[in-house]
């Protein structure tokens, strides 16, 4: 099939936004498309389209949609992104410091460097020049003089400088802090079960579960970093939802009787029906939650997503759509 769009002028985006049925003012629509452009505001226009008989959603609004309606998701959504990379990087931060703590504990700081420490790992000496972990040395063919070549990162460089004569490559502690996040989570996922058990163990959930954890907040912390939407979207790539047996919390159901959440029964007289939804924004959000509860205890994080929700809400943002259900706040894992 061919793509037909066509370049649009501002106005002539605005002018076929009303003319599907869009409320606003047509200078402060044209705006906010010069802001953050046509496609990026259409994904906070879709819960605010027609369906039609057939399923297919159209380009026609629902009758009283106003550009202000959309514009509160819009400034939600950026709210809600801004608290998961505030949360992800406390996490990230935390898994640094365990696997530099753990790895040093057993192989020194510098075991790491070896290209046959982790054996599994194709391309891993590759993967360590290309973070500039390793010292690189050039010499001039006509001087014949060796020198350190700089990699422009001031600590690495610091580094190198002092003890490049008898050192190639940065003690662990230190390269942690060179590793994107994607290379954090492979050195995690080679590292071995013991050191993984021990790191799952002190933040209290199972090995399992903290590995899908850690590569799907990977896909959350790209997408929040590339201001995609989150707060209705439905992650394929999911973290896990750990088993009765390891984290009973985890299934539980909303009693209206009893006016808590408990474990389900066979009989689900006046219980919720509500289970997480794996793929869903809330199931991030609880994993979040899990795991500051042990990383920063003291944190207001759970305060600060709180007050977002309520604020959304009261603006007449449907939080059901993000697979949030009543009574969340006094779920066992959030509180």
């Amino acid at each position: 099939m061919k793509y037909e769009e066509t370049h649009l002028s501002y106005e002539e985006q605005a002018q076929r936004l009303l003319d599907c049925g869009l409320v606003a003012e047509k200078a402060a629509l044209m705006q906010r498309l010069q802001d953050v452009g046509y496609y990026r505001l259409s994904a906070y226009m879709a819960p605010f389209r027609i369906y039609d008989a057939a399923g297919n959603i159209t380009e026609q609004f629902i009758p009283g949609t106003t550009l202000e309606k959309v514009w509160i998701h819009y400034l939600f959504d950026r709210q809600l992104r801004l608290l998961f990379m505030d949360a992800i990087e406390r996490i990230e931060v935390s898994l640094r410091v365990k696997i530099a703590h753990l790895h040093t504990r057993e192989s020194g700081p510098f075991g790491y460097a070896d290209a046959t420490y982790f054996p599994s790992w194709k391309g891993y000496a590759k993967k360590l020049e290309e973070s500039k972990l390793l010292l690189k040395r050039h010499t001039d063919k006509e001087t014949g003089i060796t020198t350190i070549v700089p990699t422009n990162v001031e600590a690495v460089d610091s580094f190198f400088n002092k003890y490049g004569d008898q050192h190639t490559a940065l003690p662990l502690w230190l390269a942690v802090g060179m590793m994107d996040y994607g290379t954090l989570i492979y050195f995690f996922d080679h590292s071995s079960q013991a050191l993984r058990n021990e790191i799952a163990a002190g933040w209290k959930i199972d090995r399992g579960s903290l590995e899908s954890w850690l590569y799907a907040l990977r896909v959350l912390r790209n997408t929040c970093a590339h201001h995609g939407r989150v707060w209705n979207k439905s992650f394929p790539f999911s973290p896990r939802i750990p088993s009765p047996s390891h984290n009973k919390f985890w299934s539980y159901v909303y009693s209206e009787k009893a006016h808590k959440w408990v474990r389900p029964t066979r009989s689900m007289d006046g219980m919720s029906e509500w289970r997480l939804n794996h793929e869903s924004v809330t199931a991030f959000l609880f994993v979040c939650r899990q795991l500051l509860k042990q990383i920063a205890p003291s944190s207001h994080w759970k305060n600060r997503v709180e007050d977002c929700l309520h604020n959304a809400q009261a603006k007449g943002i449907n939080l059901a759509k993000m697979g949030l259900p009543e009574h969340w706040e006094s779920h066992p894992i959030w509180v």
